[in-house]
């Protein structure tokens, strides 16, 4: 199940209080209706506040389970301008562990206290506990400090476990005196103004917090980002720290006597990884008659800073968070993720990029080797390596995401197994007057040898640009990304367009969005005939089974009711050939006389490779409904879609030009970059079931969309023409496929560039039927292609064409038509992966093309088989692979329905079980993918 927490403003005052709503897995509500109230006190109880320098708090924990059916939540309490952190845990039936007003976890002296204690967050422990952090303050501004700790509850107390402040800082000041420079220890104000917790995913917690630093010594303000780290006694330790202390004039590192300090860590508490370590020594001198003076000088120890600097100091930076990624694989460590914004200047200007840092993070048995008894290294509270090398990482700095010349944004970043994933928004490369763009980054940790690990991008450094704000009406504005993780190395990604819809979708490798560019719309947007706006939109994957939840505050634009919150469930996350139903076809233009209905723009980069849909809104019905859908495997750019319905439908009347009828719908989709002969896009145009059976009426000789045509004409100076007017330059262009849909039918289209389309019976000789088509890899590197026609009246020829990347074709092999509806040719390939499709060329000029096939990558060594086939109960997969590699398997029937799935290791050679003895009589598939191969095998249950 899953939890809903909101800021709730019902009581008397519009104050906000804190609500919450328990579900079952199946979305029933547990609770009480409209929730529990987890604090109801007079204040503005806020728990997720907006930070001081305006960080996205979703990007940010403030509630976490308590592994046992309830969670824990934190805010802060506002009161006379100051705030106290508060926390309160809500049980498994609802009620509240501490009193209504919550426990006061960090509390002031008084109202009049100057110090604030704010900006809570809050993450689980793994162990029925939690880590807590905030900001201490002065009311003034003047400075704020990171506190984290660690804490479990028992039995209505809070056991404190260990932490602290987190951004403790040194440095050495030389003070003049009669005795030469002496120095003295002074603590710079390090002023953290965000900052990030999330576990260390050993049962501790990391931080990575943006701040300033304003030096004692060099009087100079800098931006940086810090790290700092509680780490989890997992056995209890014995550690011994050795330093030098009364050290001489001129310091010998080997010289005794040593300092030695001896502790005994008991399992479960937590530690704080870096800590301000310094030693002390003497210098004296006689001046005169005063005598000998003596001078005390404070020496910082090597790597005895209080926290780590993690970035490569530029002049600000803001944002900063982590992510943990583990190898694949047994290691000693995982890839521990630290990004932010940073400010630098480029020619006079200033522009922001995103940076990540890497480092590795050690997978330990006790206690981490910094914090672990030092017998060698002298001077030093800690060791600096372990006395095992660990496993190498290519750590270090990289661009993350694309510069921005103008405005810096937050951004999304998580980590799931060994794939990093992070989207943000990008305002223009050159200018504020620019397009501000979404980009998606990904990276992946992989084993290089038994002892070293890479991190590799999975997209080009600095991410690829997956959508683009569009400025013209309709537009497309978007919010901040959000990307949520499950533990098995899937991801989604949403974001609220135009403050009115959200769109989601899974993201696959190569930060490749699978269900279309900028994700698929959730809602229309609308509620009624009236707009509504969304706001806040959090989702949450279920660790494990593909699921998601995603979350949001809605207000209609014209309500005086306040605001709801809605959530949807998504299910088959994991598996990227699953996409959402397609919205049905209905009427969208309200008049004949109007000038059409716009879709909201999409931004097509070449990169989903999957159909995007472009959907209209009846303004006077309230009903949202697909116009069109292209297929984005070309670089388009900024894709408008828009159409115009005759919706006079009563049979009376029909548009006709010179007694021809044609579709009470046409269309005009336009492109930012048109191909022009480039590339063939395909097309899908949509139509009610109305609209067919009116043009059905005037021409009973139309039996199905298949006897329709299509007339594209270049674009003129309207967006929407309302009527059909022959032009130069139009042609004529047949479907490809069609099917019926949900309140219509859609027909499939190529084309090459973009402009005006019209709909009609197709006058000409019908165009050849494709029967089958399909494309084979043979000996020696050669494909080898097969294809079944029919109704092959004045063809004149067939040339297949083949790509390695489902956009540039080549040509392969060409066969003259002879009539026997059966023809097959072969051509060479190398060992990769090839899209197959054939032209068919008429007798005169005009052409059509089949179904596209896939030619697979080499299989060496892989080998699938399933027996008995047919099958009476239950079947098994009987398979070789040339190592052991994750699979995911399903089990589809002829209608498309999954019937079944797993998701399983396979090793060298085994058998998994197919349970079918349930299943109906008929023929099924068992789809198989690992990370190298997909491969689908015929089953037939008897």
């Amino acid at each position: 199940g899953y939890f809903v927490i909101w800021e709730d403003g019902r009581t008397t005052g519009n104050l906000s209080d804190i609500y919450a709503q328990k579900y079952d897995k199946n979305g029933v509500a547990l609770w009480a209706k409209d929730g529990i109230a987890v604090v109801a006190t007079t204040n503005n109880e806020v728990f997720a506040p907006s930070s001081f320098y305006g960080t996205d708090t979703r990007y940010k924990s403030h509630a976490c389970t308590d592994s046992a059916g309830g969670f824990f939540v934190a805010w802060d309490n506002p009161d006379n301008g100051n705030s106290d952190v508060r926390l309160q845990h809500i049980l498994p039936d609802g009620s509240r562990r501490f009193d209504d007003a919550g426990y006061v976890l960090i509390n002031r002296t008084g109202q009049n206290d100057p110090i604030n204690y704010q900006e809570a967050q809050l993450i689980a422990d793994g162990r029925k506990g939690f880590f807590i952090s905030y900001i201490r303050g002065n009311r003034s501004g003047g400075y704020r400090d990171l506190f984290v700790r660690n804490y479990k509850e028992e039995n209505g107390a809070l056991r404190y476990n260990g932490g602290g402040q987190m951004d403790v800082y040194g440095e050495i000041q030389l003070v003049p005196t009669q005795c030469g420079n002496r120095g003295d220890l002074v603590y710079p104000d390090v002023n953290p103004k965000d900052y990030h917790i999330y576990p260390d995913g050993q049962g501790g917690c990391n931080v990575a917090f943006a701040y300033y630093l304003t030096s004692i010594v060099t009087t100079s303000t800098n931006g940086l980002v810090g790290f700092n780290r509680l780490c989890r006694v997992k056995k209890e330790s014995h550690v011994t720290t050795r330093r030098t202390a009364n050290l001489p004039s001129v310091p010998d590192p080997s010289a005794p006597p040593y300092n030695e300090q001896s502790f005994i860590y008991k399992k479960d508490t937590v530690l704080q990884l870096y800590n301000l370590s310094y030693s002390t020594f003497q210098t004296s001198c006689t001046i005169g008659n005063t005598g000998v003076i003596v001078n005390t000088n404070y020496v910082i120890a090597d790597h005895g800073q209080g926290f780590l600097q993690a970035s490569d100091g530029t002049r600000e930076a803001e944002f900063a968070k982590g992510a943990i990624a583990t190898v694949d694989g047994a290691s000693d460590i995982n890839a521990n993720i630290i990004a932010a914004s940073v400010k630098a200047t480029r020619t006079g200007s200033d522009f922001w990029y995103k940076r990540v840092l890497v480092l590795p993070q050690e997978i330990y048995d006790s206690v981490p080797y910094e914090l672990s008894s030092d017998t060698e290294y002298i001077g030093s509270g800690y060791r600096l390596t372990p006395i095992d090398p660990l496993t190498k990482i290519n750590e270090g700095y990289d661009t993350l995401l694309g510069s921005a010349s103008y405005q810096d944004y937050d951004f999304a970043l998580a980590a799931s197994n060994n794939r990093i994933f992070a989207a943000g928004k990008i305002w223009g490369p050159t200018s504020a007057y620019d397009p501000i763009l979404i980009n998606m980054a990904q990276m992946q940790v992989d084993r290089i040898t038994r002892d070293s690990v890479a991190v590799h991008w999975q997209t080009p450094k600095g991410g690829t640009t997956i959508g683009k704000e569009v400025f013209t009406s309709p537009g497309a504005y978007y919010g901040n990304p959000f990307i949520a993780t499950d533990q098995r190395g899937n991801a989604l990604f949403s974001i609220i367009n135009r403050e009115r819809f959200i769109q989601v979708s899974p993201v696959a490798d190569g930060g490749r969005l699978v269900w279309g560019a900028m994700g698929r719309s959730i809602g229309s947007g609308y509620v009624g005939t009236q707009t509504y706006q969304v706001y806040t939109p959090y989702a949450t994957m279920n660790p494990v089974n593909g699921t998601a939840v995603i979350a949001w505050v809605n207000q209609g634009s014209f309500s005086s009711t306040g605001k709801d919150i809605l959530m949807r469930h998504l299910d088959s996350l994991n598996y990227y050939n699953t996409m959402p139903p397609v919205r049905g076809v209905g009427v969208i233009s309200p008049n004949y006389a109007s000038s059409g209905t716009f879709a909201n723009p999409v931004t097509l980069s070449g990169l989903s490779h999957t159909w995007n849909y472009f959907e209209g809104f009846n303004t006077a019905t309230g009903v949202q409904s697909t116009m069109a859908a292209v297929f984005d495997d070309y670089n388009l750019g900024n894709t408008t879609a828009s159409a115009i319905d005759n919706t006079n439908l009563d049979g009376t009347r029909i548009r006709k030009y010179n007694g021809v009828p044609y579709l009470d719908r046409n269309y005009t989709i336009g492109v930012e970059n048109n191909p022009n002969g480039a590339a063939t896009i395909n097309v899908q145009l949509y139509f009610t079931s109305a609209q067919f059976a009116a043009l059905q009426a005037v021409d009973a000789t139309i039996a199905s969309p298949a006897d329709l045509v299509v007339i594209k004409q270049p674009k003129g100076t309207v967006e929407n023409p309302t009527a059909y007017v022959p032009v130069a330059g139009e042609e004529l262009i047949s479907p490809t496929a069609w099917s019926a849909v949900d309140g219509g039918y859609y027909i499939q289209i190529p084309v090459k560039s973009f402009s005006y389309f019209f709909i009609k019976k197709n006058d000409a000789v019908l165009p050849v039927k494709w029967v089958s088509m399909t494309a084979e890899r043979a000996a020696g590197n050669t494909a080898l292609v097969y294809w079944k026609v029919t109704n092959e009246v004045s063809v004149k020829s067939y040339l297949v064409q083949y790509s390695e990347d489902g956009v540039h074709y080549k040509d392969g092999c060409t066969m003259n038509a002879n009539g026997s509806g059966a023809y097959q040719c072969s051509f060479p390939i190398s060992s990769g992966k090839y899209f197959v499709k054939i032209k068919e060329t008429d007798l005169d000029g005009r052409s059509a093309y089949s179904s596209t096939a896939v030619i697979d990558i080499v299989k060496a060594g892989m080998h699938f088989i399933v027996s008995p086939n047919p099958v009476k109960t239950d079947a098994v997969l009987r398979y070789t692979v040339p190592a052991a590699t994750d699979a995911s398997l399903r089990l589809v029937s002829a209608s498309g329905a999954v019937v079944w799935m797993s998701r399983t290791v396979l090793t060298a050679s085994g058998t998994v079980p197919i349970p079918m003895r349930g299943l109906a009589a008929g023929l099924y598939h068992l789809q198989i993918r690992t990370k190298t191969t997909s491969e689908s095998i015929a089953v037939t249950k008897e």
